[in-house]
């Protein structure tokens, strides 16, 4: 038996995070939509031109990859840095790295199929613009700093505070007869009119989510408390949400399901846990035709669920096929029905702000989708940085371990062999892992589902060393 070690921060104190928010008002609201962190920019041989986009340039819903700017990943005291050894192979590092571009690229209203312009199509309800907007605190890939996540009592998916009709204030402006700037209309700071905000008049698409039974004269939602009446019935509360970190995600995944069941038998009796299985194709929305015979049986297998609001998906890129839909209103090629058509059709200022182009995020001919890229940057994540332990905090570990915390927080992972993600990509040097592309037509000719070959190619020992 091997120990994978997904080390526990101690608290740390006096991190430098200086940056500045952008507060706005609208009907009398100000949302802070984020801030910027101090980023230390590592090692020389992290950096990388995302000209590496431009090779067999296909049809695909990200945009522009010429015109990107040379990047390298962000690191802040150790946060957001990709696995040491992925950081050393060049084919690993650049599959990290153009899904941190991904993570980061800010959608518009400009249409998916459109045959240039930046990345669309946003909406028509949406709860930000990309995914390191919720996903930023203290560097790429972290958690949510002043953004809060609403979900009903009732359950279903996150309320989408902002809607695509609500959204604009004005359409394009020719610039001294040269250029036309606002191209897709001025957006109203933040991203247009809160459906939070007790004053707001919704708009149409915003009538979507009263419909559920949103409102923002809710009251917060006290666990265990009178005001939550349960998945049944009219939402009697709401509940916040910040979103969590994404470091050490990927040595979530690997690890076996094995490994969490043992761990549940393991605890004391008294608070023991129940093992949830869960087959990620289950909470899709139409799967596209161009997902594999292979895709959709690796997605049917049952696993341990480890992701999302409630355990809903046992893998990455399920999480981010149904964040994409659910947070940004991108479909995908998981997840190709859109939550609404509130917008279809309807112009503002000139913008038309929904088209009927669904999926909107499919393959290009690297056999990546948005969705698989964002999958590439969260499993090369690793996990947070140990901080130093003074005495007070070693005198904090004992008294962990004395009162029982120990019983669902455990320091170190004993693993009964590493679980395979699921990736779809064409020569499949990320992983190693599962399913691989073989040469054939189509965008996603996938052979069938393996283990990992070898402990010199698995994921977390390959990376983590």
């Amino acid at each position: 038996m091997k120990v994978l070690r997904i080390m526990i921060p101690a608290c740390i104190g006096r991190l430098a995070n200086s940056g500045k928010r952008r507060a706005a008002t609208m009907n009398r609201s100000r949302f802070h939509i984020g801030s910027r962190t101090l980023l230390i920019i590592t090692a020389g041989l992290w950096l990388i031109s995302a000209n590496a986009y431009a090779q067999n340039r296909g049809p695909s819903h990200f945009r522009d990859r010429l015109n990107q700017q040379v990047v390298s990943p962000f690191e802040f005291y150790g946060f957001g840095a990709p696995f040491p050894r992925l950081a050393t192979n060049s084919a690993d590092l650049t599959n990290f790295n153009n899904g941190l571009l991904n993570f980061q690229e800010v959608e518009t209203l400009n249409s998916a199929t459109a045959a240039s312009g930046p990345p669309g199509q946003l909406g028509p309800l949406f709860n930000n613009t990309s995914c390191a907007a919720c996903h930023s605190n203290p560097a790429r890939g972290g958690g949510g700093l002043t953004l809060m996540e609403q979900r009903l009592s009732t359950g279903g998916p996150p309320v989408k505070i902002f809607a695509v009709d609500h959204m604009l204030f004005g359409g394009a402006l020719p610039q001294a007869g040269v250029a036309t700037i606002f191209q897709f209309g001025q957006i109203a700071p933040p991203l247009g009119a809160q459906i939070n905000i007790p004053d707001n008049s919704p708009s149409v698409c915003q009538d979507v989510e009263i419909a559920r039974g949103f409102s923002p004269e809710l009251p917060i939602c006290i666990a265990d408390g009178s005001n939550d009446t349960g998945l049944s019935g009219r939402p009697s509360c709401v509940a916040h949400r910040q979103s969590l970190p994404l470091f050490g995600d990927g040595l979530v995944e690997a690890t076996a399901d094995a490994t969490f069941e043992a761990i549940a038998a393991s605890q004391p009796t008294s608070i023991r846990g129940t093992v949830r299985m869960i087959s990620d194709i289950d909470n899709f929305d139409g799967l596209a035709g161009e997902v594999s015979s292979a895709t959709r049986a690796a997605l049917s297998a049952p696993h341990v669920a480890r992701f999302g609001w409630k355990d809903d998906f046992s893998s990455l890129l399920g999480f981010a096929a149904d964040a994409y839909l659910n947070e940004i209103g991108i479909t995908n090629d998981l997840n190709s029905q859109p939550n609404t058509t509130c917008a279809m059709g309807v112009q503002q200022f000139g913008v038309t702000l929904q088209t009927a182009d669904d999926p909107e995020d499919t393959v290009d001919s690297t056999g990546r989708a948005d969705i698989d890229r964002f999958t590439d940057f969260m499993r090369g994540l690793q996990p947070p940085p140990p901080a130093l332990e003074n005495a007070s905090a070693q005198t904090g570990r004992q008294i962990f371990s004395q009162i029982g915390c120990v019983g669902c927080h455990v320091a170190a992972i004993h693993h009964h062999g590493l679980q395979p993600g699921i990736i779809r990509a064409a020569n499949n040097q990320w992983n190693r892992s599962i399913v691989q592309r073989q040469p054939g037509p189509g965008p996603r000719h996938l052979s069938t589902v393996r283990r990992f070959p070898s402990a010199r190619h698995g994921f977390a020992r390959r990376w983590c060393q």
